[in-house]
């Protein structure tokens, strides 16, 4: 909360409207989620509500909020503009999430071994390298105590396992490594 506070920090876009409810960021996410509202849409919904309040007092005479008037910028696109301008890593996570490619990643468990592979498609991403994913199989490992006979005692096995993900959350502490997948 105090990172929101500090002077440093601004936000990709300037002259982007505040959202007040989550509601409202439904027309930021892809076309192909199942939660997303196309812009035009989003447009109507907000014209049939007339529940707009002005924002400022030039704008109270007026009827209508100066956001209305400026230029419309998507907030993803831009975050992402920004984050590849500086090249490195972030420009080729930029440049798959723009191309829709399948990244195989390599996570670790909190032990700090490494826990399995995960492969899916990157739908965002952030300076933390936190990645959302989507559509994902997942083969990873785990111990399992089994009775061994001729020791007469319960020894520690891996056992591998695989399942598959709509939607998965990465934190980039987890993460080992990302590529992409042939």
């Amino acid at each position: 909360m105090l990172a929101l506070e500090s002077p440093s920090t601004r936000p990709p876009v300037p002259t982007a409207p505040p959202k007040d409810h989550i509601l409202q960021c439904r027309g930021y996410l892809p076309a192909s989620h199942p939660l997303a509202i196309s812009p035009e849409e989003l447009h109507e919904r907000s014209q049939q509500s007339g529940k707009r309040k002005p924002t400022s007092k030039t704008d109270r005479g007026r009827g209508q909020s100066s956001a209305s008037q400026a230029p419309k910028v998507d907030v993803i696109d831009a975050m992402m503009e920004g984050l590849a301008s500086k090249g490195g890593p972030m420009a080729w996570l930029s440049s798959v999430v723009r191309g829709n490619k399948t990244v195989r990643v390599v996570t670790r468990h909190r032990r700090g071994g490494q826990r399995g592979v995960a492969v899916g498609r990157i739908v965002a991403f952030d300076k933390f390298m936190n990645v959302v994913l989507q559509d994902v199989t997942e083969t990873y490992t785990v111990r399992k105590m089994v009775y061994k006979e001729r020791i007469d005692a319960m020894r520690p096995v891996l056992e591998s396992r695989t399942r598959s993900i709509a939607n998965c959350l990465l934190t980039g502490r987890s993460i080992i490594s990302i590529q992409q997948a042939s």
